[in-house]
């Protein structure tokens, strides 16, 4: 067996220009070990590289060779839930001559039902003495990914970081903040960012609107005290109208009411 895996390494190399070479990994000996048909110890290079260190493209590449081994072993709800994961990666994936034709169809099912690729963004929601970074995935049809990391600071200022989809930033608003946030999955890999931590996300954070404040513009007290003057005033100019009115014996608008003769 080990001479086998040793041979398909050997090919899996020559494939790989010498300015690209470098020391094989979990994902690269699990390969070499499907090529060989040795499934088994497939299996347990994939379980390793998962424990392991890993990035975008060795998760790619791991997608394909596991759904390769669940085709090979007949473990079929793995294989979709990896494709899944692979359209869900990289939507236009293509998976070669050496997937058999039942992976071509399953592959071509499970893209239709994906309206988006993975991918996460930041939502900031200003408070008295801060700000909240909320990260929000999209995209994850087969939940793939398995933590979120985030980060943010006032500019010029330490970064405040959080494991987690949610950060608190204390900032006296309006102040310039940069943040970014990233989605992980297997291998620690990233998947999928909102900004980066050599080219962070930059926003101006404005004062936020007391809860239950009103947009609606208010009178001043000045202004209302002038408006009950007025009203005053004017009853007080009625009352006068009306006195006159009755010492010159006007009866239009004298009380009527019922007479004894």
């Amino acid at each position: 067996m080990r001479r086998t895996i040793a041979a398909s390494l050997l090919a899996l190399s020559a494939s790989v220009s010498a300015q690209d070479a470098r020391e094989p990994n979990a994902v690269d000996l699990a390969e070499a070990a499907y090529n060989a048909a040795e499934f088994e110890a497939a299996q347990a290079h994939l379980r390793d590289a998962v424990d392991g260190s890993l990035t975008r493209s060795d998760v790619v590449r791991l997608l394909v060779v596991r759904s390769l081994v669940g085709f090979a072993t007949g473990d079929f709800g793995a294989l979709e839930r990896d494709l899944l994961a692979l359209v869900t990666l990289q939507p236009e994936y293509a998976l070669g001559v050496r997937a058999p034709p039942p992976m071509h169809d399953a592959l071509d099912r499970l893209r239709a039902q994906v309206s988006r690729p993975l991918g996460v963004r930041v939502e900031l929601t200003p408070f008295a003495g801060g700000v909240r970074l909320q990260a929000v995935v999209t995209g994850d049809a087969s939940g793939f990914v398995e933590t979120i990391t985030m980060a943010a600071r006032n500019v010029g200022g330490a970064w405040r970081r959080a494991e987690g989809d949610s950060l608190m930033l204390p900032t006296v608003a309006p102040h310039d903040i940069e943040y970014y946030a990233e989605a992980r999955g297997p291998g620690d890999a990233v998947l999928a960012r909102d900004g980066a931590a050599e080219a962070p996300q930059q926003v101006r954070v404005q004062a936020p609107v007391a809860q239950g404040e009103s947009t609606t513009p208010r009178l001043s007290m000045s202004a209302k005290a002038g408006i009950a003057i007025g009203a005053a005033a004017l009853v007080a100019a009625v009352a006068v109208l009306i006195a006159v009115l009755l010492r010159n014996g006007d009866d239009s608008i004298r009380p009527q009411g019922p007479f004894l003769e």
